[in-house]
């Protein structure tokens, strides 16, 4: 994992090396959420917003076409939703439990095609592109039914694996999908922007149908050269 890693780390640093590029920073707010594609044995299973954060190197590359550039990300996100009527599994000593919520965190790496168009204040940003995005850890609450007419809250840490598990919380370590954004950078080097993530893959391992992760995002950041302008 760490090889992984630093391997995607270096490549996007060797970019800012050698292109000539715009480096900044940002983070903000996240509202996210898990589609259940296929409900197929929990029909009752509801997914619910959750707020989280991210935080991310910014990286615009000029393409050499007037108002066109290349901008990957590269940083953390938190995803997840909280859950109501679901998923089941079975707790400590065969207990039944009933999901609560899932935490998912990532290290990932969106590469949008932008195009800014010139303001007086600034430039507006509109892109789109591919992401990828690697999993670092995540955690499953839920509620232990004790059948002693009181519940007790409990977690699990989630295991990546590509096999499936009745017993387990198992979800595939790779996500990918795809990515809109449309930002504001102003003349004094601050950019405002918001972008929304669109999870392609089905990241479930586990007993509860297919998982898309879904977010949308709000950042403030801000920009340390401007050699792009």
């Amino acid at each position: 994992m760490k090889k992984i890693v630093l391997l995607i780390v270096l490549t996007f640093l060797s970019t800012v090396v050698s292109a000539q590029a715009s480096l900044g920073f940002k983070g903000g707010y996240v509202f996210s959420d898990l589609d259940f594609g296929n409900n197929a044995g929990v029909p009752a299973a509801r997914s619910h917003g959750r707020t989280t954060w991210q935080a991310a190197l910014m990286l615009n590359v000029p393409l050499g076409v007037p108002g066109l550039y290349l901008e990957p990300n590269l940083g953390f996100v938190r995803k997840g939703a909280a859950f109501s009527g679901g998923p089941k599994l079975v707790g400590p000593g065969g207990a039944p439990g009933t999901g609560q919520s899932l935490l998912l965190d990532y290290l990932e790496l969106p590469v949008n095609a932008v195009y800014k168009f010139s303001l007086p204040f600034g430039k507006l940003a509109v892109g789109a592109g591919p992401y990828v995005a690697y999993g670092l850890a995540g955690r499953f609450d839920y509620v232990l039914e004790n059948g002693s007419g009181t519940n007790a809250t409990a977690s699990r840490d989630v295991t990546f694996s590509k096999a499936y598990s009745n017993t387990s919380i198992n979800m595939e370590r790779w996500d990918a999908g795809l990515n809109g954004m449309l930002s504001l950078e102003f003349n004094n080097y601050l950019v405002v922007g918001a972008n929304y993530s669109y999870g392609l893959a089905n990241i479930n391992r586990s007993n509860f149908g297919d998982l898309h992760n879904r977010y949308l995002g709000v950042t403030l950041g801000i920009l340390l050269n401007r050699e792009d302008y």
